[in-house]
This record gives structure tokens, sequence and C-alpha cells, in this order.
């Protein structure tokens, strides 16, 4: 079933997809910079995604900052697999192989060998953690739109 996926992270290996973040504008500006007035604060966070999408769509260099570099790192560095007395996991892959998946994992609980929740969605988000956008050690964490792994953990079966 694996050899079917060219990878179980969610991330594509050239990074995430360079998307306007019209949603994430208003709330940016609501929690960043006290002080000033709502719309110097909503101008201030416009031009800085302004900014950083053209920086990233267009792969502009700034510096010692490379985009391209820098969307390869976040594949790579991102947390989709969790181990904590389980192995709780964040996958992308075709309709097809989750059913295949949810098959296997129903017979094994069935046998008793497993105990697993599942649960699917069409959208992810990631958490980043960024001490120095020049350095690679950038940490993304991946869970679901929907809940993912709470969703999950309330299914358990087996």
């Amino acid at each position: 079933m694996l050899e079917a996926t060219a990878s179980l992270n969610p991330v594509p290996v050239d990074g995430p997809d360079v998307r306007w973040p019209s949603k994430a504008i208003a709330l940016q500006s609501r929690i960043t910079q006290k002080g000033r007035s709502g719309w110097s604060r909503r101008l201030h966070v416009l031009a800085t995604a302004a900014l950083m999408w053209l920086v990233f769509k267009l792969g502009l260099r700034i510096g010692r900052f490379d985009p391209e570099r820098y969307r390869r790192e976040i594949a790579v560095n991102t947390d989709f697999r969790k181990f904590d007395d389980a192995l709780m996991m964040m996958v992308d892959c075709s309709p097809n192989t989750a059913a295949r998946l949810r098959a296997i994992l129903d017979e094994a609980a069935a046998e008793g060998v497993v105990r697993y929740g599942l649960h699917l969605q069409d959208e992810a988000l990631i958490t980043c953690v960024v001490p120095s956008a020049l350095a690679s050690d950038h940490m993304h964490f991946v869970d679901g739109a929907g809940g993912g792994y709470v969703s999950a953990a309330r299914q358990l079966r087996g």
C-alpha cells in the first residue's frame, strides 16, 4: 500500500502552495502590535503579507533568505507523525488509499491487534515555529483543519 503513494507527508516535497492569506490578515492584525489603531495594524499586516507573498510567489531572494530553499525545508521539517504510546499520523492520500487503509485497520482491529481512530478531511493546518528564517531549524506541526487528531481519537476502535 505504501508503494501506491509517493509520500505520506501532507506537505509536498517542494513545499506548500503559495496562496494569498486573505483569512489570516484580519486575525493577524487583531493580535499584533497593540497600541496602534486597528486600521494602522491592518495596513501594516497587509503590507507585510503582500511583500512576503511576492517574495515566495516569485522566488525572490532577500539577502541570504532563499524562499525556494525555505519552502523545501518546510516538507523536511514538518512533524506529521506523533508517537505517544501510539502512532498518530496526518496522511495525504487518495480516497482509494484511505479506503484500503480503513479495510486493513478494520481487519487488524477485528483480530485484536490494534485500536484505531480514523478521520478524513480535505484540509490541514500548519502551525509554524520559526526562530530565524535564515536558519534551517524552523519546525512545522500539521493537524487537520477539522480537528484531525482529536476527531480520530474520538473514533477509537478495536
